[in-house]
C-alpha cells in the first residue's frame, strides 16, 4: 500500500519554479490586459479628429464586454442605460461594437437619410449560412442583386392592391378566431389564446403563400409548422451565435454541436417541408403566391423560392400573433377601454347593419387608436432587428464604424417622455386623430409615426399593410361579439419571454365571453 501511495504522490515544487511560475503568470496577466487595452484603443483611436464620444455603460469585462451586464431582460437594461447615459451609447458585446439608439430624428437620419449605408445585416451564422443558403431571402440577406430582386417581389406582392384582394379572406379568418375563443371560454371556462392567434395568422399567409389553411389548433401539420417556425426564431436568437460574439467559445460550440442542429434542421425539417409546400402550391387550384412567383419576371430558383416563402411564413406569423398575445394581455387590465372601444363599435353597426371594413377606419377612431397603444406600450420587438454598416459613417458628429451594430431601441423610443405625455401610462386617447394605416405613417413624416415596431428605412417590415388589417379584424370581431375579462388572475405584463427575436409575454389565460347586448 505504501509503495501505491508513494506512486500517486506529486513530485514537489522547488521554490525557484514556483517564483518562476508566478512570474510566467503575471507576464501573461500583463500581455492579456494590453492586448485588451489595444483592443480597447483601437475602438476609440479614431476619435481624436473631434468626434463626439458615444458614452458605455460600467461593467465591461475583458473580451466578453457588457454581455453579462444585460442580464434576463434586455429590454430593461437597455432602458435603464438610456436613461443613466442618453439617447445614444455603445456597448461590447464581445468583439461586436453594439452602438444602441433610443432618439427617433438621430435612428431617421442613421437608418432613413443614409439608408444606403446602414441597410446591411451584422453576419448571423444560423440566418446567412444556414436559413437563407449564405444570402437568400429578404430577413437575413446583405443588399444586393438577390435581395434587391427578393425585396422587390415582397412589395409587389404585399401592396396595398394586392393585399385588399384578400380582405375578405382575413374577415374570415378572425371571424372563425372570435368564435374559437368563445367555443373554448364556453368548454372549459378560460382560454390561453396564444395559439389561436397563431392560427389566424398563419391560415391568413399559408393561404396566401400556398392556396390552403389549417382548420384547428389541433392539426397535426399546423401544430409541426409551428414548432418549426419556433426553432427557426430560437436558432437565430444570441445564444446560439455566441462564437460571432466570443471567439473563443468556437471550439465549445463545436463541442455541443451547434451548427450540427443548425444543418440538421435545415436538411431534415425547414426544406423537406416547404419543398413540398410549393410542390402542392403549384398543382392547387386558384391563385397562391408561388404560382405568382413563377408567372413573373422576378426568375427565382427554386432555392431562392424556398427561402422567400421562408421569409414570408416567419414574418407574417410570429410578429402578429405576438402583437395580438400582447394587445389582448393588456386589454385584460383596462376594462374601461373596452367598454369605450364595444361602444364605438355597436354605434357603428347599429348604423350600417355589419362590422365596419378596413377602409372605414377613420368611424372608428378610438379602436384604432387601442390598437397602437397596444402596440407602442409593449412593443413586440423591445430592440429592432440590428442593422450594420460596411463603411465608416458619422452622423451628427458621431462615428459609426464599419463593421458596429446599428440598434434602435424600440422599447424605449416608446417610453420617450419627449414624444409621449405620461408615456408610462396605457393611454389610447393620445392616437385619438391618427387613423391613417401604420404603413402610410411609417413611410411618412417622422413626426406622424405613431410607433416603431415595424423597423426604419430600407429595412423597414413590407408586410405593415397585412399586418394591421389583420389586427384591426381581430379586434372588430372579437370586441363585436364578446368581451375580455381576465381569469383567475390579471395576465403579466411586465415579464417577458424571450423567444429568439421577439419578446413575448408570459403564458397567461383569460374568459372570452358572449355580450348579452351584442349587435352582430
Amino acid at each position: 500500500m505504501e509503495s501505491l501511495l508513494d506512486a500517486l504522490k506529486l513530485p514537489q515544487r522547488r521554490k525557484e519554479d514556483t517564483l518562476l511560475l508566478a512570474g510566467l503568470s503575471m507576464a501573461s496577466v500583463s500581455i492579456i490586459y494590453s492586448i485588451y487595452r489595444l483592443y480597447q484603443v483601437k475602438g476609440t483611436s479614431k476619435l481624436e479628429a473631434g468626434l463626439n464620444k458615444i458614452p458605455s455603460p460600467k461593467l465591461s469585462l475583458p473580451f466578453v464586454g457588457h454581455i453579462l451586464s444585460i442580464g434576463a431582460d434586455a429590454n430593461k437594461q437597455f432602458i435603464k442605460w438610456h436613461e443613466e447615459l442618453g439617447p445614444i451609447f455603445q456597448i461590447k458585446m464581445g468583439r461586436q461594437t453594439w452602438i444602441m439608439i433610443s432618439d427617433r430624428q438621430l435612428a431617421q437620419k442613421v437608418l432613413v437619410t443614409h439608408g444606403a449605408e446602414t441597410a446591411f445585416r451584422p453576419y448571423n451564422t444560423w440566418g446567412y449560412r444556414y436559413y437563407s443558403f449564405n444570402g437568400f431571402g429578404i430577413g437575413f440577406s446583405q443588399p444586393g442583386q438577390h435581395w434587391n430582386k427578393n425585396r422587390a417581389a415582397a412589395l409587389t406582392v404585399l401592396a396595398p392592391k394586392n393585399i385588399d384582394k384578400f380582405e375578405d379572406a382575413i374577415v374570415s379568418e378572425t371571424e372563425y378566431l372570435a368564435s374559437m375563443l368563445l367555443k373554448a371560454t364556453l368548454a372549459k371556462g378560460s382560454v390561453d389564446p396564444r395559439k389561436h392567434f397563431e392560427l389566424v395568422s398563419t391560415n391568413v399567409i399559408y393561404s396566401t403563400c400556398f392556396g390552403s389553411r389549417f382548420t384547428a389548433i389541433t392539426d397535426p401539420k399546423f401544430y409541426a409548422l409551428s414548432e418549426m417556425g419556433k426553432e427557426n426564431m430560437v436558432l437565430a436568437g444570441f445564444q446560439h451565435d455566441l462564437p460571432n460574439f466570443l471567439p473563443f467559445l468556437s471550439f465549445v460550440d463545436r463541442f455541443i454541436g451547434t451548427e450540427a442542429k443548425m444543418r440538421h434542421h435545415i436538411d431534415t425539417k425547414r426544406d423537406p417541408t416547404y419543398r413540398q409546400l410549393i410542390k402542392e402550391a403549384r398543382l392547387m387550384q386558384g391563385p397562391n403566391l408561388v404560382k405568382s412567383i413563377d408567372e413573373s419576371s422576378f426568375d427565382m430558383t427554386d432555392d431562392e423560392l424556398l427561402v422567400f416563402t421562408s421569409d414570408f411564413m416567419l414574418g407574417a406569423t410570429d410578429t402578429t400573433s405576438v402583437t395580438l398575445a400582447w394587445s389582448f394581455a393588456i386589454l385584460c387590465h383596462y376594462q374601461d377601454v373596452q367598454q369605450k372601444l364595444i361602444q364605438e363599435l355597436d354605434e357603428f353597426i347599429s348604423v350600417h347593419g355589419r362590422i365596419p371594413r378596413f377602409k372605414e377606419r377613420n368611424e372608428i377612431p378610438y379602436t384604432v387608436a387601442v390598437m397602437r397603444e397596444c402596440m407602442r406600450f409593449r412593443a413586440m420587438t423591445p430592440i429592432g432587428v440590428p442593422h450594420s454598416v460596411n463603411q465608416d459613417l458619422v452622423v451628427d458628429g458621431y462615428l459609426f464604424p464599419k463593421g458596429c451594430t446599428i440598434v434602435y431601441s424600440t422599447g424605449s423610443m416608446h417610453m420617450d417622455p419627449d414624444y409621449y405625455t405620461n408615456p408610462k401610462a396605457f393611454q389610447p386617447e393620445r392616437f385619438i386623430n391618427n387613423t391613417k394605416t401604420m404603413m402610410a405613417a411609417a413611410n411618412g413624416r417622422l413626426s406622424d409615426r405613431d410607433h416603431f415596431a415595424f423597423g426604419w428605412g430600407r429595412r423597414i417590415c413590407p408586410g405593415i399593410y397585412l399586418a394591421e388589417m389583420e389586427i384591426f379584424y381581430a379586434f372588430v370581431q372579437l370586441f363585436a361579439r364578446a368581451e375580455i375579462l381576465p381569469d383567475k388572475k390579471l395576465p403579466d405584463i411586465d415579464g417577458v419571454q424571450a423567444s429568439g427575436i421577439t419578446f413575448t409575454p408570459n403564458p397567461y389565460t383569460l374568459k372570452c365571453v358572449p355580450r348579452t347586448n351584442a349587435v352582430v
